[in-house]
């Protein structure tokens, strides 16, 4: 009898089991994919990267080919994956924006802020970032980090980016130009030029960009030099105003002599000022001394 209780117990024990893993195999399934980390491109692109079996049982899930799989994008690098349990799958990316774009072969080459090429172009559109001019590229390819070669050039262009970004200043640039990583030059979208010397305290020397621009474009100017080299102080060249000359009609230039008569300066006319003439004296008389009668 006691052991017929204990068979019986044994067996709804297993029944319970099994029940508990048929509903967990059903419970513990993808349900929802949740993406974050995007702010320009839709987290949608991201899910469908990750290439999951939704209904898969999660505990299943290989997280190294899901990142290798969405990592071979030029646009997303994975940063973590996780569970939220019980039915969710968590990726948080790295969104690579477009922060610069530099030509080379013809073409336009899109860069993020660590310099990997996002896209390649043919045409530059209408794009708000940056150009980058001056530096020695010897090869590309998308979803790769650009190639120069002086890799100084490339340190150089991640320094400004990075420091324009934390600063929401990029829009304020229309260039940025790295051919001597010694004398860093940018210029402002309404044509001034800024010096910014070498990469060091890049952080000051965008603190005084935007600290000075404003004043600089409130006094009306549309060019010069802003000079940041030394990353403690600023300083302004205005551009110099151009002089027109008279045109060089090849004969030798004549100066007609002045008129000898002036023009009066109230209620004259065209026609030269006469002077009245006093008029003549009339002719003394002299009476004549009274004689004594003869």
């Amino acid at each position: 009898m006691r052991s017929g209780r204990i068979a019986l117990i044994v067996f709804l024990l297993l029944v319970l089991v099994t029940i508990s893993v048929v509903m967990g195999l059903q419970l513990f399934r993808v349900r929802e994919v949740v993406v974050e980390g995007c702010d320009q491109r839709d987290p949608l692109a991201v899910a469908e990267l990750a290439g999951v079996d939704y209904e898969e049982s999660i505990f299943k899930l290989r997280f190294r080919e899901i990142r290798q799989r969405i990592d071979a994008s030029p646009y997303f690098e994975v940063e973590q994956i996780g569970l939220l349990l019980p039915d969710r799958l968590r990726i948080q990316v790295h969104e690579r924006a477009e922060r610069a774009v530099i030509e080379f072969a013809g073409s336009f080459v899109v860069l993020d802020e660590e310099g990997f090429i996002v896209e390649r172009r043919d045409v530059l559109g209408d794009t708000t970032v940056p150009v980058v001019t001056g530096m020695l590229v010897t090869n590309y390819s998308v979803g790769e980090q650009i190639e120069s070669e002086d890799p100084k050039q490339l340190s150089a262009l991640q320094i400004i980016l990075a420091e324009l970004i934390e600063q929401d200043a990029s829009h304020l640039i229309s260039e940025i130009n790295v051919s001597e990583v010694s004398d860093l030059s940018m210029v402002t979208t309404n044509g001034i030029r800024v010096k910014l010397g070498n990469f060091e305290d890049m952080d000051e020397k965008i603190r005084w960009l935007r600290a000075t621009l404003p004043v600089l474009l409130s006094e009306g100017h549309e060019g010069g030099t802003l000079n940041l080299s030394t990353g403690k102080n600023a300083s302004f060249l205005a551009e110099a105003q151009p002089i027109e000359l008279p045109e060089n009609t090849g004969e030798p230039e004549t100066t007609e002599p002045p008129d000898d008569e002036e023009t009066p300066e109230d209620g004259g006319t065209d026609e030269p000022a006469t002077t009245d003439e006093p008029d003549e004296p009339a002719p003394e008389t002299t009476p004549e001394p009274e004689g004594e009668e003869p």
